[in-house]
């Protein structure tokens, strides 16, 4: 799991975040503010492939990065308005971003 997210955020220029498996059979997963992104052991039994690992990782990298662009306009002062285009443009280059690394990284894992 961490080689499959290092790649990730190293693709897309973000900050290492750390990895954990939590073990529980729920099939979930998510990130603290602090970058800690948590798989459920039930989610990772499901997943049939390093393909279908990353595009878990890759959402809560979104997600993270949202928390942050979200972070960034509070503490911009921009106003609302202003601030929520802002950070749909940011989330939609992200999304693109992930989409180009999530072939990338597909390519080369088969």
């Amino acid at each position: 799991m961490e080689s499959v997210g290092t790649r990730l955020s190293e693709a897309n220029g973000l900050p290492p975040l750390r990895y954990f498996v939590l073990d529980d059979s729920d099939q979930n997963a998510f990130v603290s503010p602090t970058g800690v992104v948590v798989v459920y052991k039930g989610l990772l039994d499901a997943l049939d492939s390093p393909d279908q690992l990353a595009i878990v990782l890759a959402h809560e990298m979104a997600h993270f990065l949202a928390r942050e662009c979200r972070q960034a306009v509070r503490l911009s002062g921009l106003p609302l308005v202003v601030a929520h285009q802002n950070l749909l443009f940011t989330l939609s280059g992200v999304v693109r971003i992930f989409q180009g690394t999530m072939t990338s990284v597909m390519a080369s894992s088969g």
